[in-house]
């Protein structure tokens, strides 16, 4: 899913969401907090909506939504919003 979404840059995808979350849909890092594959941020919650169509709360642990809208903040932001950037070459 995550390679399908991100397309020429799937194999960084998924470099970065195992860096994050061990590629666990479900991972949760309350000090954010942090939700899904991704660890999107609570600070993204409208966004996330926005793009989704669905709460951060309720899709943030799915891995559809989820990849969704790390592939969105990736068009518009690059790698830079995770830690885990590090990892993409």
């Amino acid at each position: 899913m995550i390679r399908s979404a991100f397309g020429a840059q799937g194999d960084n995808a998924v470099a970065v969401a195992r860096c994050e979350s061990g590629l666990n849909p479900t991972a949760y890092n309350p000090a954010g907090p942090y939700y899904g594959l991704f660890q999107i941020g609570a600070h993204h919650a409208s966004n996330f909506q926005a793009v989704t169509g669905v709460s951060l709360a309720q899709g943030g642990r799915q891995a559809g939504p989820n990849v969704q809208y790390a592939k969105w903040l990736y068009d518009h932001s690059g790698w830079g919003q995770w830690g885990c950037r590090y990892v993409v070459q």
